[in-house]
């Protein structure tokens, strides 16, 4: 595939320079200037999917920094310097980073169940048989109980093959409800902490889930994460907006004096893909103060509700798809962020997700990738000198 050249510059000698300035390239994609300088945003007030250049020219499953990179390391081993990329991750060629946004604790609530009572058995919306409706009806109706719901039953069973395996992962927990697309539950609640307990046992990290509104508001997110030290009794190092809401460098600022170190929003809800051309960790930029900020992005770049609700793929086709990015962390030996809700044991709204999501762990694991939580993946991306802060790695590069 032929390099993206942006920013061309003049060549002095044929063979001795490039024909455009990869450096500014990569800037380019990485420090979201083309979402800090368009105001052009979807009904959620995000970047849309289709507005950047990646996307205006439909290239959403290109990472073009890791092509730069690859194409300045060849560069360099022609002068004979030595570049090595492989193998960056804890000795592993490439990592996978598994996520976990737990927006719910039930599946019963009034609105669904007027969606599942009313839409689906009375009046038929998905046009099937009664038979095949009343065991959807059964179902739900036995979800009423707390130990049959599916979204608790797959937190469950997320956790049990996460340890089978033997990977970390990060789940996201909420504390706060600003909207009508948040589904408030307690901290408190018993099933949850429990849970939680044995999730820490295991190795997982928590993170932080704020609610919708919160990606402009540094008084609600802070109250936020108040509760979130309160209840689970830590600071979280992680942290993904609710909704994918992001806005540039709006939101950065509130995670830097939030104190959070790893951000894992940066992806499009609509189509998976590399939102910022990136398939490795990196510092974000922050213009309004023209300096790097000390705040990792773990770029998300797979999402079930991407492929359920906005894709409409089947589940041989997600799992496909997975595996194709999968391949592509490999092949540049990045890091592949992977976004799993707590629906997996639904099998009427999430069919084939539990063996999507084993068959993901498998084939990562047997290509050699190291599979972890966000706060595991950048601490083997990164230099042990900077695991404890970046700021020594920002007075650095500044």
């Amino acid at each position: 595939m032929t390099l993206l050249k942006l920013f061309p510059c003049p060549t002095r000698a044929q063979n001795e320079a490039t024909s455009f300035d990869v450096i500014a390239a990569s800037f380019y994609f990485l420090s979201l200037y083309e979402e800090s300088v368009t105001t052009e945003r979807d009904a959620f007030d995000r970047f849309p999917h289709n507005v950047g250049l990646l996307g205006r020219r439909e290239e959403w499953d290109r990472p073009v920094v890791a092509e730069y990179a690859f194409y300045l390391k060849h560069r360099l081993e022609s002068k004979g310097r030595n570049v090595p990329m492989e193998d960056r991750f804890a000795g592993r060629p490439f990592a996978v980073a598994l996520t976990h946004d737990v927006d719910y604790l039930r599946k019963w609530t009034i609105g669904i169940a007027y969606r599942e009572i009313v839409r689906m058995f009375l009046i038929n919306d998905p046009n099937c048989g009664f038979e095949a409706r009343l065991n959807r009806l059964r179902d739900f109706l036995k979800a009423v109980y707390p130990s049959q719901d599916p979204y608790r039953n797959s937190l469950n069973l997320q956790l049990e093959i996460e340890k089978r395996f033997g990977v970390t992962a990060t789940y996201f927990l909420k504390t706060g409800k600003s909207n009508k697309r948040d589904r408030y539950y307690k901290p408190s609640d018993p099933f949850l902490t429990k849970w939680r307990q044995q999730a820490l046992d295991a190795g997982m990290e928590l993170g932080f889930h704020p609610s919708f509104e919160t990606y402009l508001d540094t008084g609600m997110w802070e109250r936020e994460k108040a509760v979130f030290i309160r209840e689970y009794g830590m600071m979280p190092a992680s942290s993904r907006q609710h909704y994918l809401r992001y806005s540039h460098p709006g939101t950065l600022h509130i995670l830097e004096r939030a104190g959070i170190k790893y951000d894992s929003t940066l992806g499009h809800a609509a189509r998976e893909g590399y939102r910022n051309g990136m398939v490795h960790p990196f510092l974000l930029f922050d213009f309004d103060a023209n300096r790097v900020s000390p705040v990792w992005e773990v770029p998300l770049h797979v999402m079930d509700g991407t492929f359920v609700s906005y894709r409409k793929y089947n589940p041989e086709t997600s799992l496909l798809r997975i595996r194709h990015f999968i391949g592509q962390a490999s092949r540049w030996h990045g890091a592949l962020t992977l976004l799993f809700h707590n629906v997996c044991a639904d099998k009427w709204d999430y069919p084939g997700w539990t063996d999507i999501f084993e068959d993901s762990i498998r084939t990562a694991l047997e290509r050699g990738a190291f599979v972890g939580s966000v706060r595991d993946v950048v601490s083997a991306w990164i230099p042990a000198p900077y695991h404890e802060s970046s700021d020594i790695l920002v007075k650095e590069i500044g």
